[in-house]
């Protein structure tokens, strides 16, 4: 699942149904998608479609014909895998093994003409 432009996009071969709230209700809802983003998830609702607005003299946004899901009664499952934990520990050395390679070497200091910092 991916931000899209209408709210929520499920991507498929190609193609894409947005999964959006129909009425102010159900932001806490979309709001709730936020965990799914980047995952591989089901959902489980009422397909409709949003016909290409009529053509009109005014000049006004209005969103292009696609189908969606409404939020307030879709089912989202997520169906990645679990991501696997990082204790504390893990993620302090892996700052620590990245701040390592970035300082640059006294030697190449010297050469730059930068003194150590004391």
């Amino acid at each position: 699942m991916n931000s899209a432009k209408l709210g929520w996009m499920v991507a498929f071969k190609r193609w894409g149904i947005y999964l959006y709230s129909v009425k102010d209700s159900g932001i806490s809802k979309m709001n709730d998608l936020n965990r799914f983003y980047g995952h591989t998830i089901r959902v489980r609702a009422t397909l409709r479609y949003f016909p290409e607005p009529p053509k009109s003299d005014r000049i006004e946004a209005v969103p292009p014909e696609h189908f969606y899901f409404d939020v307030a009664e879709a089912v989202v499952t997520d169906l990645s895998p679990p991501r696997r934990q990082r204790s504390r520990r893990s993620r302090q050395n892996a700052l620590l093994t990245v701040r390592t390679y970035d300082r640059p070497t006294t030697a190449a200091r010297k050469s730059r003409g930068v003194r150590p910092v004391v």
